[in-house]
């Protein structure tokens, strides 16, 4: 980790992103070279994500949609943990993911959301800001096969 690290500290990896430009399968092999699990069809925003930087930890699916501006951390002063993004999942502008966390198949996130550590987003929910650290959830999604959608509470 210090080795990566050194070598390819965030604002380094940010200026080449920067360089590439919106050419997103670019962007998306910057990070695959880094370690990184990224599928294809990856939709990266022009005001890149910011990434803790633990490359090797970090798992994006295909036909993910990321906003501007968010924030995905693998890591804090306790633990590293690996972060999943599903196929099809939408992180939305100004969001912020911790370690551990898992949004599912096709998940949105929404908007100046948290999705907290250790917790998974089941597949086709919405999840939309946060109220006492926590998202707060807009449609249910997927369970046991069926589509269950809640009314906005």
């Amino acid at each position: 980790y210090w080795l990566v690290n050194e070598l390819f500290e965030k604002d380094k990896v940010q200026a080449v992103t920067d360089l590439i430009g919106r050419h997103f399968e670019l962007v998306s092999c910057t990070y695959r070279l880094l370690g990184a699990k990224v599928g294809k069809r990856v939709f990266w925003p022009g005001t890149h994500i910011k990434f803790s930087g633990e490359y090797d930890l970090l798992e994006i699916g295909d036909d993910v949609v990321f906003g501007s501006r968010s924030t995905i951390m693998c890591g804090d002063r306790e633990r590293l943990a690996k972060v999943r993004l599903c196929a099809g999942a939408n992180v939305a502008d100004n969001c912020v993911v911790l370690p551990g966390a898992t949004i599912g198949k096709n998940a949105v996130l929404g908007a100046y959301s948290l999705c907290p550590a250790d917790w998974c987003l089941p597949e086709s929910s919405v999840w939309f800001g946060s109220k006492n650290g926590e998202p707060v959830m807009l449609g249910r999604g997927v369970t046991d096969g069926h589509d269950i959608v809640t009314p906005m509470q």
